[in-house]
């Protein structure tokens, strides 16, 4: 079934659409000049792309020529231009309460989120 834009376009009310999809459809002028497939894009990939990717912020762009035209307004220290690649989440199974032990005492290696007492 074909249908017009005027159709598709009245998918996308909040009528249509949970508080949570219609809130992430919103462009946000601040990010990415307000596009919204790196929404998209990170969602899908979540271990490819940086926060901060060109690849990802301006995808249908050329990212040397992107890196140029934020050179010239003084932001291109914000970006990463380098090629998006999976990067696999850090995984090992614990399986002892020393090693447990060990993991929230080495804070050189591991990032703890609140302070731990034993």
């Amino acid at each position: 079934m074909i249908r017009t834009i005027a159709e598709a376009k009245q998918d996308n009310t909040a009528a249509n659409l949970t508080n949570w999809g219609w809130t992430f459809i919103q462009p946000d002028t601040n990010v990415a000049g307000g596009g919204v497939m790196y929404k998209l894009l990170m969602k899908a990939f979540p271990n490819f792309y940086k926060g901060n990717s060109v690849y990802a912020l301006y995808p249908f762009t050329v990212p040397k020529q992107m890196k140029q035209a934020l050179t010239e307004l003084g932001q291109e220290s914000d970006f990463d231009f380098r090629r998006p690649c999976y990067k696999p989440l850090w995984s090992a199974q614990i399986t002892s309460y020393n090693g447990v032990k060990k993991i929230l005492q080495d804070h050189d290696n591991f990032h703890v989120p609140c302070k731990i007492i034993m």
